[in-house]
């Protein structure tokens, strides 16, 4: 019997989030530089969380290609989850104008 495998369930959600996420990321970079001048924490932050979802986008292409899950996928997710959290602090700092 040949039976097809199943990619990753955490991998096919996470690659199409992280990629979207890059994106976001860059777009609030920009917003904050043309706006607010020099706020070089809160754009390293996010800059930080910008590469983790990109990266993370990379592992979870990389896992949805194998047949079996594997450490690649859960590096996907952990560095999609660090990303988010980087994407929130920023938030919660820049909205209390500590950065």
């Amino acid at each position: 019997m040949n039976e097809k495998s199943t990619p990753s369930v955490r991998s096919v959600h996470v690659f199409p989030a992280a990629s979207t996420l890059v994106g976001v990321c860059m777009t609030v970079v920009s917003i904050v530089k043309v706006l607010h001048g020099k706020r070089f924490a809160l754009t390293a932050l996010v800059s930080v969380a910008s590469v983790m979802f990109l990266v993370s986008t990379f592992c979870a292409y990389v896992a949805l290609r194998q047949d079996r899950p594997s450490k690649v996928d859960a590096a996907a997710e952990y560095l999609f989850l660090g990303g988010l959290v980087l994407v929130t602090v920023s938030g919660f700092l820049f909205a209390a104008e500590i950065l």
